[in-house]
C-alpha cells in the first residue's frame, strides 16, 4: 500500500469517527418515479411563482417550494424522507 493511499484512509477513518455516515453523505432515497413526480410539479410550481403570482408573497413561496423539489427531484434526496424513515427506491 502506498503512502498516499494509507493517509487517504486515515483521512476517511478519522472523518467516519467524527461524524456519523449519514451526515456527509447524503443517500438516495427516492425512486425514480417519485423523482419524476416530484419535478413536474415542481416544474409546475416554478411556472407560477415566477410568471403567474410574480411579485407577491405566494408567488415567492410557490417559488421557494418549486425549488426545494427541483433540488430533492435533482438528487434523489429529501430530508423529510429522511426523518420519517421512508425509503421509495
Amino acid at each position: 500500500m502506498s503512502l498516499k493511499t494509507a493517509k487517504k484512509l486515515t483521512q476517511i477513518s478519522l472523518l467516519s469517527s467524527i461524524f456519523p455516515q449519514e451526515i456527509y453523505a447524503m443517500v438516495t432515497n427516492m425512486g425514480s418515479i417519485d423523482r419524476l413526480i416530484r419535478l413536474v410539479v415542481a416544474s409546475a410550481l416554478l411556472y407560477l411563482g415566477l410568471f403567474f403570482y410574480s411579485g407577491t408573497s405566494l408567488g415567492l413561496g410557490l417559488t421557494a417550494g418549486g425549488g426545494l423539489m427541483l433540488f430533492s427531484a435533482t438528487f434523489g434526496f429529501c430530508g423529510l424522507y429522511k426523518l420519517l424513515g421512508i425509503n421509495t427506491k
